[in-house]
């Protein structure tokens, strides 16, 4: 069963791919998960969790199910969430 980290390791797996994609078009980029600040003149690429939701298709798919003589079938209980990212760019404007 998933606890908070499975959200943590999504948002870490997506900056990764973020990231290797972001290198390969200016070197020396890096992809922070924190909050987005326009302060800075280094190239990054700011990933931001703004918003967790239930998806509303799957929430009914964690039921409990039945086997055929009628036996409820014990299952971890499963959560289905839309995670929504704000993805930001900053960087010097004249040198990128």
């Amino acid at each position: 069963m998933s606890n908070a980290l499975a959200i943590a390791t999504v948002t870490r797996a997506l900056a990764f791919l973020i990231e290797r994609a972001a290198k390969t078009e200016v070197s020396g980029a890096e992809v922070l998960t924190t909050r987005p600040e326009a302060t800075s003149s280094e190239a990054r690429v700011h990933l931001f969790l703004y918003q967790v939701l239930p998806d509303a298709n799957q929430r009914n798919d964690d039921l409990p199910t039945r086997t055929q003589d009628g036996a409820i079938v014990r299952q971890k209980p499963t959560v289905a969430l839309n995670l929504h990212y704000l993805v930001t760019l900053s960087g010097n404007e004249r040198a990128l």
